[in-house]
């Protein structure tokens, strides 16, 4: 038996799994607890990476033609036609509401495109799944083992604010792309929301550290103290703020606990809202001479964003490493030192200018210099953009920008050169600053004192956030954020975590709809009294039953 987990994301989408075997809940509570194996041999990838692209390229009929690196290699050559059809973010224009007979009939608040991308997902994930069971068959070939889809269980993350009929279009959704059959048992595919599915990994890999007294790499945890988990995706940031306490348990001796005191989410703090930004920069600068014609059209707007797609996919890329400092980049105190070092007259080895420690990859201090980071660059040589293209222009045909911008354009080549202050100051500031804020209410709401914070997530890999972070919420602010724990696969974290809880789920016995009345167990001995509260629709009952009793009896309190 084998747990899979679908990591279906805005831009990016990937898979992992682990081998559970046919056993029992006891026996697999007795084995070693399961390595979790992430696919990284994605189609048309140069380099391992966990995730693939979120993009299928269809023909005019809606064939399949490229999905994943394929479909963003396809669009980066130029290749794209008038014919072809170009789905990418379509997991953000999913319906939100289906008919009752089924999800693919149009109903009045289904609109076409919404349809068009629900037969997209359908496609991806099919690819995707295909691809996910040839790793996993490559992967056991030295055991002699074959991969059966009918052995396979499946968990889909999902955004936290989609409602119950969006997450049911996801099982239908795994159904037409057959993962499951509609026959299966509804536990072979679990639904599980993103930021649960972060906080589960989370507090696997963080709850050694955080419920520890003692010294571990650093890190000294005591009663009382709070911790932070700050999931920043592609559409939201989501964050959840823990209390550790001391419980005593039966055995007398105490031990720490954590209690979750805060959560929230926020919208328009998420990466996609970068790409939104920068979509308007660039639709701005390709086509700024005719903007009268088009700023109040939509239709003309999505028109020109298909011709601008080879561009945006490269911000995918550049988005990632941004807030990283330029090669060229020293700081004054490090260039004063370096101006009157004397080598014959040192003793150290290696150059410390003594007042920053920016040598040693501390530069958060500088993010905001506007010679910190290099510039950022678009570059086109083939495609239909080339032809299109509305520049601003002045006397002589000379180009106009703004300060900050450079454009370089001839028959066979457009290049767009962006400084890093106007990146910083025209796409990422503003979504950076609500993210922050977000983290300041959450914060002031547990009433501080935070020891630790996990960020995690695509958007909590960017260096800029990290660093604007830590420049705003030092250590001696009121609203600190303690320790900042970063992951390298922070991306990864909701897939994690979704597939823990698929292997926990394995490793316990299903629980019971029904009250045994024997409680002699150790875990209810000392209660004599269950209450049962019925919440309804249109008004709460309540019963109740003396455990003292042999009697299976429950009482209804009738006297409201």
């Amino acid at each position: 038996m084998n747990a899979t987990c679908i990591d279906f994301g805005t831009t990016t989408s990937g898979s992992c799994y682990a081998v559970t075997g046919r056993m029992s809940p006891k026996e697999s509570r007795e084995r070693i607890y399961p390595s979790i194996i992430h696919v990284n041999d994605w189609p048309k990838q140069n380099y391992l990476q966990s995730k693939t692209p979120s993009i299928i390229v269809c023909d005019r009929n809606f064939h399949l033609l490229h999905w994943g690196m394929s479909a963003f290699n396809f669009i980066q050559s130029g290749q794209v036609k008038d014919g072809h059809r170009v789905f990418e973010k379509f997991k953000s224009q999913l319906p939100s509401s289906i008919a009752q007979k089924g999800a693919f009939r149009r109903t009045g608040n289904t609109s076409q495109l919404e349809l068009l991308c629900l037969r997209a997902t359908i496609d991806y994930f099919r690819e995707l799944f295909d691809h996910t069971a040839r790793a996993m068959e490559n992967a056991n070939m030295v055991k002699g083992l074959k991969v059966d889809k009918e052995d396979i269980r499946f968990l889909i993350t999902v955004p936290t604010q989609w409602n119950d009929v969006q997450k049911s279009l996801m099982r239908l959704i795994a159904i037409e792309a057959g993962l499951i059959s509609k026959y299966d048992n509804v536990n072979r595919l679990k639904i599980i929301s993103e930021s649960s599915a972060a906080l589960n990994n989370c507090h696997r890999k963080l709850l050694p550290k955080i419920l520890s007294t003692e010294d571990t790499e650093g890190v000294i945890t005591f009663e009382g103290g709070k911790y932070m988990i700050c999931d920043a995706g592609g559409g939201t940031v989501s964050i959840a703020i823990f209390e550790v306490f001391k419980q005593r348990g039966q055995d007398g001796e105490d031990s720490l606990r954590r209690c979750q005191i805060t959560s929230g989410i926020q919208k328009k703090c998420g990466s996609a809202y970068l790409d939104l930004k920068m979509k308007e920069v660039l639709l701005d600068i390709c086509f700024g001479a005719d903007k009268k014609s088009w700023e109040d059209n939509e239709s003309k707007i999505k028109e020109l964003e298909s011709l601008i797609t080879p561009l945006t996919d490269q911000f995918l890329m550049n988005k990632t490493y941004f807030g990283s400092a330029s090669r060229d980049f020293i700081p004054d105190c490090c260039r004063e030192f370096l101006k009157n070092y004397d080598p014959e007259a040192s003793d150290d080895d290696e150059l410390y200018c003594g007042v920053c420690d920016f040598a040693n990859g501390n530069d958060a201090q500088y993010i905001g210099l506007d010679n910190f980071g290099g510039d950022t660059v678009f570059i086109i040589e083939l495609g239909r953009i080339l032809k299109k293209l509305r520049l601003q222009k002045g006397p002589g045909d000379k180009i106009i920008t703004e300060e900050g911008v450079t454009v370089e354009r001839d028959k066979y080549h457009f290049e767009i050169r962006l400084s890093y202050k106007f990146m910083r100051e025209k796409v990422f500031d503003e979504v950076v600053d609500n993210t922050i804020d977000f983290l300041k209410r959450q914060i002031k709401k547990a009433n501080g004192n935070i020891t630790h914070t996990n960020l995690v997530g695509g958007f909590g890999g960017s260096p800029y956030l990290r660093k604007r972070i830590l420049n705003e919420l030092p250590f001696g602010h009121p609203l600190h954020i303690g320790s900042l724990i970063t992951d390298d696969r922070g991306d990864t974290a909701a897939m994690r975590g979704a597939l823990i809880y698929g292997i926990d789920s394995s490793r316990h016995e299903t629980q019971t709809d029904i009250v045994l009345y024997k409680y002699e167990n150790a875990a209810t001995s000392k209660y004599n009294a269950l209450v049962c509260l019925d919440i309804g629709y249109d008004g709460i009952a309540c019963s109740y039953r003396d455990l003292r009793n042999r009697d299976d009896n429950m009482t209804d309190i009738e006297d409201w």
